[in-house]
């Protein structure tokens, strides 16, 4: 028996999704994407702070170069000239051309001298935390070169550890690796390079970040300042306190990256335990974990972290 079927009309073919079909597949897309993004932040996160990680041991290894040929670590800051400890670094972090071209040894930080200007503005990103967005030229921190002029240097993110003590804000010795004049040699670290912090972040978003190149000249601005733009005192706030510009920190999600005297470096949580107390009843100071980590020669054993 032969049975024969109609096939429906043009007329009465569908063409297409209907309103609610359609608004079901947006729903159904937007999910998903929601859920993706997350995903997707992190795994770039975690790619930016091996980054991150990648520079510091770099910039510890140089640290430790330049320790062996000078027999001690970079002065945090010098008064006279203004370079920082990461100008001294450049010719062991494969930026000998620059290290030339601002003259370290024989001039000051003159910004008339087009230039010691141009190299100043110039990122490098040895010196700078991929997970910080932040402009080349850092707008917050303008140092003042010798020619009394104030534009705007390159950013950096990575700062020397100046150790809790407030005489490290002078000249005077300090107790952690970076002040002026400090020229810190190992046999100095009592309590051990693997304890000790070398350096650290500071992000620009909430912490003004760096400069790379320098600091206020010596003719004006307090050792207070000279010291926001090379070096950090672990007692400066807890980290990333967002009330304190002078603080390590980072846009590293809970913590940040620390290069310990050692080479290695950690992460430090943003939950270590940070209370500093000079005037307490018994007239000592109360100094906490981080701060103990900050300092290279009180003694103390530190506890975990």
């Amino acid at each position: 028996m032969l049975y024969i079927f109609n096939s429906p009309s043009p007329r009465n073919r569908r063409l297409g999704f209907t309103l609610v079909e359609l608004l079901v597949v947006i729903a159904i897309i937007g999910v998903l994407i929601a859920l993706l993004l997350p995903a997707v932040q992190q795994a770039r996160e975690a790619a930016r702070r091996m980054q991150c990680t990648n520079n510091q041991k770099q910039l510890g290894l140089a640290l430790h170069n330049y320790h062996d040929v000078n027999r001690s670590f970079p002065a945090g800051f010098h008064n006279r000239n203004g370079w920082s400890w990461c100008t001294f670094l450049l010719p062991y972090v494969e930026q000998n051309a620059m290290y030339d071209q601002l003259s370290v040894t024989t001039s000051r930080m003159d910004f008339s001298d087009s230039n010691i200007l141009s190299g100043a503005q110039t990122k490098i990103t040895d010196f700078r935390c991929p997970s910080d967005s932040a402009p080349d030229l850092n707008d917050y921190l303008t140092p003042k070169g010798s020619d009394d002029s104030r534009p705007e240097v390159a950013l950096a993110n990575y700062v020397g550890s100046m150790g809790p003590d407030n005489a490290a804000v002078t000249d005077s010795p300090g107790n952690g690796i970076f002040w002026a004049l400090s020229y810190i040699k190992m046999r100095d670290i009592l309590d051990g390079t693997s304890n000790t912090f070398l350096l650290g972040e500071r992000n620009y978003f909430v912490n003004k970040g760096s400069l790379w190149v320098g600091v206020t000249h010596s003719s004006t601005g307090s050792s207070d300042k000279k010291m926001t733009l090379a070096s950090v005192r672990t007692s400066d706030g807890a980290l990333n306190d967002p009330t304190n510009v002078k603080c390590f920190s980072s846009l590293h999600p809970g913590g940040a990256l620390f290069t310990f005297c050692d080479g290695s470096v950690q992460f430090i949580p943003e939950t270590i335990d940070a209370a500093y107390d000079y005037t307490n009843s018994s007239g000592t100071q109360t100094i906490s974990t981080y701060q103990r980590l900050g300092c290279r020669n009180d003694g103390v054993p530190i506890g975990s972290y």
